[in-house]
């Protein structure tokens, strides 16, 4: 006949390996929805600004799970290795399972550091393999454990059903405190999704606010218009506005402005482009995208919008060298030109074929390229 505290004490030591297991479990498993959440407020919010506290958390529940862990698992080894628990398996000689863990354990962590040791050579082949065995090593670790928790399980196990004694069934209060983990883990992070889709909405309308101011100015010099909408489709990476004087809708080269802008609406480049005639002689070609360039700079150097640098809505007119090197060359020779102007890289390039390659899909062009930095 059991005694109440020797039922109680069999009880116990059938839960612990059911926590130990569940709360190792766990230390992996609570990391995936933390990256979720992460990926979540990168890709869904755009959020750029790195905040702790959802990563605090769930290291904090890592951390209060492999505690856990360790303490259900070694409170039920040294539990069954003491003189209470051998009296009760003496008593109708049930047998207990008593394995040596020792090389294994010495093996699992023998091989993760050697691992890091040899992540510390200079042979890239040497530190992948040893990436590779400190993961291993990890792995071993984790299965070392489950065996031992299991071992523990089916013991405890064994001395209950030998006695009679019934014990309760924990399932569903790991699995609500599982769930409960998450949701503290997702009620962190909702104050940092609203913070950042409300800084997400005033950017869509700063960012549409000059976004329009820009297709206005282009507008009564350039036949067709278009261009990227933030409250349509947000771009953390910016957008574009296009404006064509002639190419698109009429006949003619082609002759267009690009300017772009972060997700600010900052315009950060400015590219000038204008295709070649090749019924025209260079001297005309080139008198025709001064003043294509002009115009379309003309319409622009009066916004009222932030920019990246004030070379951006300055800067037009095509370089001397470049200018030199047109008129002296041929259609077939391509020229680039580029330098650096207070805080602007400038490109300025004419783009064709040679002689050999040149046929009716050529499209020989000229671009003015103005980065902002």
């Amino acid at each position: 006949m059991l005694s109440r505290k020797e039922e109680n004490m069999i009880r116990r030591y059938c839960l612990y390996p059911q926590i130990a297991m569940a709360a190792l479990v766990m230390a992996f498993v609570i990391l995936g929805p933390w990256l979720i959440l992460e990926m979540v407020d990168d890709l869904v919010f755009h959020n750029e600004k790195f905040v702790p506290y959802g990563l605090y958390v769930c290291l904090g529940f890592v951390g209060f799970f492999l505690f856990t862990f360790c303490y259900c698992i070694l409170k039920s080894k040294f539990g069954m290795r003491g003189k209470k628990w051998r009296e009760l398996g003496n008593r109708l000689n049930i047998r207990q399972s008593e394995k040596d863990y020792s090389g294994k354990v010495a093996g699992a962590i023998g091989l993760g550091a050697a691992g890091s040791l040899m992540e510390q050579s200079e042979n890239k082949t040497l530190k992948k393999a040893g990436k590779a065995m400190e993961v291993a090593g990890a792995v071993d670790t984790v299965a070392v454990a489950l065996e031992m928790s299991f071992e523990q399980m089916e013991n405890a196990n064994e001395m209950a059903n030998t006695y009679g004694v019934k014990v309760p069934k924990i399932k569903k209060y790991l699995i609500s405190f599982a769930v409960a983990s998450v949701l503290i883990l997702i009620a962190v992070y909702i104050p940092q999704f609203k913070d950042a889709n409300l800084l997400k909405k005033e950017n869509i309308a700063l960012a549409s606010e000059r976004i329009e101011e820009v297709k206005e100015a282009l507008s009564p010099v350039c036949e067709y218009v278009s261009a990227d909408s933030p409250k349509e489709r947000y771009q953390a990476y910016g957008y574009k506005v296009f404006g064509y004087i002639r190419g698109l809708t009429s006949d003619g080269e082609t002759s267009y402005v690009v300017v772009e802008f972060n997700k600010l609406g900052v315009i950060t480049r400015v590219s000038y482009d204008e295709e070649i005639s090749m019924e025209k002689s260079m001297e005309e070609n080139l008198n025709q995208i001064e003043e294509d360039f002009k115009m379309l700079h003309g319409a622009l150097e009066n916004l009222n919008v932030p920019l990246l640098s004030v070379e951006l809505l300055s800067i037009y007119q095509l370089p001397d060298d470049f200018r030199k090197a047109f008129l002296s060359g041929s259609y077939y020779e391509g020229i680039k030109v580029r330098y650096e102007e207070n805080n602007s890289n400038i490109y300025c390039c004419y783009e064709t074929d040679s002689e050999e390659q040149f046929n009716a899909y050529s499209r020989p062009r000229v671009y003015l390229n103005i980065y902002g930095k």
